[in-house]
């Protein structure tokens, strides 16, 4: 099965370089690539990319977010699994308590019968 998984990442990673090498080569404008640019904060400096790098460096980021989201979701399970099984662990003594204790022998039982006359 990882096989598998492994085989269907490494095409979807060729899909997506040869993807961005025709964005690439679409964007040269008589020999010039198209450039974005990226300004840095409030300020009026700006740096210049080729559209194939801030795609890829999206793509990035986006793959991180959603790996990291999917951690912290991941690691709030075991932590909810590992209170319930402990839950239930005291729980299961509790009740092998109850089980295993012995019933008080002074109770007094009587008929209904026997109520009504007295």
């Amino acid at each position: 099965m990882k096989l598998i998984k492994y085989i269907i990442n490494l095409v979807i990673l060729i899909i997506s370089l040869v993807f961005l090498f025709k964005l690439s080569a679409l964007n040269d404008i008589d020999g010039k690539s198209l450039l974005i640019k990226i300004p840095y904060g409030m300020s009026q400096d700006y740096q210049e990319f080729e559209v194939w790098v801030v795609v890829l460096g999206i793509l990035t980021v986006g793959v991180l977010l959603g790996f990291f989201i999917a951690l912290f979701q991941i690691l709030a399970q075991k932590g909810e699994l590992i209170s319930t099984r402990s839950k239930l662990k005291r729980l299961q003594i509790e009740i092998d308590n109850l089980r295993n204790e012995s019933i008080d022998e002074d109770i007094i039982l009587t008929d209904s019968d026997n109520q009504e006359d007295h």
